[in-house]
């Protein structure tokens, strides 16, 4: 298992709905489904890049094999929330994004 930078959950994934899947997995196997809900820090100053002279987001953390536009990361946001019961977003966009 993963472990990030401040000692989360950071699991090897190809996207954000794997991992939440993985929580939810974990939820139903000790018993406690549908007692909680997700928050996320996403820290997305880590994975901002400059795309046509626009703030873009890498997926794939800055391998440049997955950049999407803040608008598509903002339409995966509420996918999520919607979807998966998340309530609380932390830094879902850099903190010099202003428009996002």
């Amino acid at each position: 298992m993963n472990v990030g930078d401040e000692g989360g959950f950071a699991p090897d994934v190809d996207d954000p709905y794997q991992a939440v899947d993985i929580i939810l997995e974990a939820f139903e196997k000790a018993g406690v489904a549908g007692k909680f809900a997700i928050a996320m820090d996403v820290a997305a100053s880590e994975f901002m890049v400059e795309k046509d002279g626009k703030m873009a987001y890498d997926l794939g953390f800055k391998s440049g094999s997955n950049v999407i536009s803040r608008e598509k990361l903002i339409d995966m946001y509420v996918d999520l929330a919607k979807n998966y019961n998340v309530i609380s977003i932390e830094d879902p966009f850099d903190q010099d994004d202003f428009e996002a």
